[in-house]
């Protein structure tokens, strides 16, 4: 079975730790905070999802508005205070990205189930650009943002569905990688790489990689049924996402040098692939390991772990240096919360003087 590219990457259960400040804190203990916006409705399915963090720790996401059946999206400050906010004119509110410096990208609708999607960008000023790619006939859907401000998605057009770059300045650059019938981009890195997701003309699904120089590279995972988007690409050029081999989803990364690995952690019989930080440092989901895990380039597993009474654990977001994983989990009554998780050094007795 293959996918459609029609679904909303932030909807769709599809950036921690610093190498250095993970190996210097192996006795540091995780702090774990529950992330609400003060409006969000808490029923069965509904609730809260955080999705992304900063490099500061501030958090964006989407909730489900009290008493309303629609999403708005918020952000969470460093201080502990929040704002909850919309675009002009939305019923629904996704989150993609965030930046160092709070500006906020994603997608609105202005109708009821996510009908007549558009892109947006909030700066940290609070001023909202909305915006269409030129030519579009429906949706826009913006997927990610890098630092520079450059956001990168999907729109449909005369033609079917194709990806796209909108550069700082607001001008449009269409990415649909060579044979490709539909197209959609899922990440961009700072440098400005992207990676993302075509389908073939024998209707067939591959990834792709766009290098700076506008050259592209399609790849397949080791085994493929079912594709599920790219989640991102790091500093160095290496792609994550997941992907089904007929029974199973899996994690899989494919290196700057081209091939492509699975990345499952040990014992476990399925893995998702949801986010990674610049560096290189991956959080994901797996079957056999409560609460998430993290993947390291040294090749190194360890568990995010997690709080009492949380269940369905989803880490979707780790920062950049790595400092804050945030993420999405389920309560005893079936209602969704936000999570804020990060490290904090053990406390030292001082040093006795010689």
């Amino acid at each position: 079975m293959q996918p459609s590219l029609s679904f909303r990457s932030g909807m769709a259960f599809a950036s921690l730790l610093g190498l250095s400040v993970w190996a210097n804190q192996s006795h540091a203990r995780p702090t774990f905070i529950t992330v609400d916006p003060p409006d969000a409705y808490h029923e069965y399915g509904s609730g809260t999802w955080a999705l992304t963090v900063n490099k500061e720790g501030q958090v964006a996401g989407q909730f489900t508005a009290a008493l309303q059946d629609h999403w708005q999206g918020f952000l969470r400050n460093t201080d502990g205070s929040y704002v909850e906010f919309e675009p002009p004119g939305a019923w629904d509110t996704d989150v993609a990205a965030i930046t160092n410096s709070g500006d906020v990208a994603g997608t609105y609708s202005t109708a009821y189930n996510w009908t007549h999607q558009h892109g947006y960008l909030r700066a940290a000023d609070g001023t909202f650009t909305t915006f269409d790619v030129p030519g579009a006939t429906g949706d826009t859907v913006a997927t990610d943002m890098n630092e520079k401000g450059a956001i990168v998605g999907w729109s449909y057009g005369r033609t079917g569905q194709s990806g796209f770059l909108r550069k700082p300045g607001g001008s449009f650059v269409a990415i649909s990688p060579p044979g490709a019938i539909q197209s959609g981009v899922y990440s961009i890195g700072d440098s400005g790489q992207m990676a993302g997701v075509f389908e073939d003309q024998s209707q067939v699904f591959h990834g792709f990689v766009r290098g700076t120089d506008g050259s592209f590279a399609a790849f397949d995972p080791p085994s493929q049924d079912f594709w599920l988007p790219v989640s991102c690409i790091d500093a160095a050029g290496n792609v994550y996402g997941s992907y089904s081999d007929g029974v199973n989803e899996h994690g899989f990364m494919r290196k700057a040098n081209g091939s492509v690995v699975q990345l499952d952690p040990p014992n476990s019989l399925t893995a998702e692939v949801f986010s990674a930080n610049s560096q290189g440092v991956v959080v994901g989901r797996s079957s056999n390991w409560t609460g998430g895990f993290v993947y390291r380039p040294n090749g190194r597993f360890r568990k995010v772990g997690s709080l009492p009474d949380w269940s369905a654990i989803y880490p979707r977001g780790i920062s950049p240096g790595g400092n804050y994983i945030t993420g999405l989990y389920m309560d005893p009554n079936g209602a969704w919360h936000g999570y804020l998780r990060w490290k904090q050094r053990a406390t030292r007795s001082p040093r006795k003087p010689d």
